[in-house]
């Protein structure tokens, strides 16, 4: 039987979702200061600290039932600032990085499953912001930005590098016919 969280728990997991909020918006502050190598890897720790976010948000929605009314309305609505915050924030971070790869020549070998994760992650925002419970506080402008963002992302990967594909089966066929067991 699951244990019911208390208080307390609940308390506890909200502000481990504000640390996270917090920790979002000093990296996302980073990027303007960073040189594009840097910036891989700022991108990199920026998107793993959404995807804690991410986690904590879905273990918390699913204790909001064990609270009374009241509390679960009044974190209802502190998790979703939090979280159209975390949204705002990934839909700049992507922007800016974009902004900064398309600006050089050259793409990391990775950058075509990086990119295909960001359009990924931009596709769900984008769903959220669409839910009618923000409509008051999501402005057209940035799911403008957002189907922008994808588009630019889509060019990207299409431009990017493409790690190869090794398949050896294939490959011991070709040359080696009398070898390969069947």
């Amino acid at each position: 039987m699951a244990k019911k969280l208390g208080k307390a728990d609940i308390n506890d997991l909200v502000s481990a979702l504000e640390r996270q909020a917090t920790d979002i918006l000093a990296f996302a502050g980073q990027a303007e200061r960073k040189t594009r190598t840097e910036l891989h890897d700022l991108k990199e720790k920026f998107r793993e600290r959404v995807d804690v976010f991410e986690a904590l948000l879905l273990t918390i929605e699913s204790k909001l039932d064990d609270l009374s009314r009241d509390k679960r309305d009044r974190l209802r609505r502190q998790i979703d600032e939090l979280t159209l915050f975390v949204l705002s924030k990934s839909v700049h971070s992507n922007i800016e990085f974009c902004r900064l790869v398309q600006a050089g020549d050259e793409m990391p070998l990775w950058a075509r499953e990086i990119f295909a994760r960001d359009v990924a992650v931009l596709e769900r925002a984008r769903e959220r912001l669409s839910d009618p419970q923000y409509a008051d506080r999501v402005r057209q402008d940035d799911l403008a930005n957002i189907d922008t963002m994808i588009g630019i992302l889509t060019e990207l990967i299409a431009k990017a590098p493409q790690l190869p594909v090794f398949k050896p089966q294939r490959w011991a066929d070709e040359y080696y016919p009398e070898y390969v067991f069947k």
